[in-house]
Order: structure tokens, then sequence, then C-alpha cells
């Protein structure tokens, strides 16, 4: 088994808990919501509304914080319920933290590590996402197929964003495109989002390709609202990293070098 096998092991069961968490959360939360006397008949507005609440609820009782006022009463109501599931929940997120505490160990071993290490905002869980989502880097030829199987490259020269807002893909050209909602969530979760917190703070280079591209998209763009502008920006600036990453990985020499029985 190589490393990279290892780390899609492992990347496997991290999801898996992942899963198992959110399970717990959104069980939690449908409880709340009846609670609240939320209904199937009522409109989107108190749906909305109702499930905001909730949320809020949820998040105050799983983090041990006070509940507001108007909350109280349906907090005590499910006292103990919640309390199971925030022990549920915390036993799962320890065992995840393992998980990925070996999915940093063993990515410290690969050539490209001391690269990575090197970009504010980038880390070691990140690029052990990544080599477990794609693989082995030097089997992609072009950095465009690197952005196609993370969902970053455009389709029919529209973004997938922009594909899921306003529609008009088949399920066969979904499928052709190979778009993966779950991949593309991995990748704005642990490498996109950390990647512009920190290289804000640092004002590193990634945040300055994601500041021209936001000005230039908007100026071209001015009806767009401003979380589509940031989403896009995201984009364009994770997929330089990607490319950086890639170019780094097929410059330093192939990772099978690290394959082990």
């Amino acid at each position: 088994m190589t490393f990279i096998d290892e780390l899609q092991e492992l990347q496997v069961r991290r999801k898996f808990y992942i899963s198992v968490a959110n399970k717990q959360s959104n069980a939690a939360k449908a409880l709340i919501r009846r609670a609240l006397g939320q209904q199937w008949t009522d409109d989107e507005e108190v749906r909305a509304k109702s499930s905001a609440r909730a949320s809020r609820i949820y998040s105050a009782a799983i983090n041990g914080k006070p509940q507001k006022p108007e909350d109280e009463a349906v907090a005590e109501l499910l006292a103990a319920d919640l309390v199971v599931i925030a022990q549920t929940v915390e036993i799962v997120d320890k065992a995840r933290h393992q998980v990925e505490l070996q999915m940093k160990r063993i990515v410290r071993q690969f050539p490209v590590y001391p690269w990575a290490e090197q970009v504010h905002g980038f880390g070691e869980l990140g690029l052990a996402v990544v080599i477990a989502e794609a693989g082995d880097l030097s089997a992609y030829p072009k950095k465009g197929h690197v952005w196609k199987r993370f969902g970053l490259a455009p389709f029919e020269s529209r973004a997938f964003s922009t594909w899921r807002m306003k529609g008009g893909l088949s399920a066969d050209e979904w499928k052709t495109a190979g778009y993966s909602p779950k991949r593309r969530g991995e990748i704005h979760g642990v490498v996109s989002d950390p990647l512009f917190r920190q290289q804000t703070v640092v004002k590193g280079r990634y945040r300055q390709i994601y500041d021209e591209r936001r000005a230039r998209f908007s100026a071209a763009n001015p009806d767009l609202r401003p979380a589509h502008l940031h989403q896009d920006a995201l984009r364009i600036m994770t997929k330089a990293l990607l490319r950086d990453l890639w170019a780094a990985w097929r410059g330093i020499g192939p990772v099978t070098t690290l394959g082990r029985a």
C-alpha cells in the first residue's frame, strides 16, 4: 500500500464521521423544529424562520452556551435529548480528529510537503484531502484536469456554481461533466475557505488573485450579489493554488517513490 492509498482510505473514514455528525445534527434540528410547532403546510417564510431558530437552539445546546430567553422553554423540553446528541457528536468528532491526525502525519512524508508548508492557509489537512481525492497529481497531464477533478473548471463556458444556480444541464450532462458536489464541498471547506482567511491576514499572493478577479468580475457583472462575486473569486483563487501545487508536484518528481509494502 502506498501513502496515497493510505490517505484515500483515511479520507473515506473521515467523510464517514462527518456524515454521521451531520446526520445527528440534522435529526436534532428536526426534533427542535417539531417542538417549535413547524408544519409542512407552513409557508416558506415561516419555515425559514423556524429552521433558523432551531439551528440557533441546537448550536447553543451543543456548545454549552446559554439559550435566548424565548428559546429556553423548548430547550428545556428537549434537554435530555440534546445531551445525548451532544455526547454522540463529541465522540464522533474525536474519532474524526484522530483520523485527521493520521492524515497529517502521512502527508508530511510527501516531497511536495515543504512547498505546501510555505503557503499560508494551505495546511496539512488541505494537502492531505487534495491528494486523497485526486490521487497522484503526476497522472494529470494538464492543470485543467486537476481543476475538473475538483469541479473548478468551467463547463460549456460556465462555472458549475452558475449551472447549479440557474439550471440548464440534464442529468447526462452533469454525468459527462464529472461534477461531484461532495468533492467540491470538501475542497471548499479544507482548502478555499482557510486559504482565503489566512491569505487575508498575511496579504498573500492568493488573496491578491482573489481581489483582482473579484474586481474584474464585479465590473463586468454589476448586478451580481456579493455572495456570488465572493464564490467566483474563491474559485479562481483555488484554481491558482491547485495549478501551483500541480506544477510543484511534477517538478519535484513522481510520488510513486513513496510506495511501501
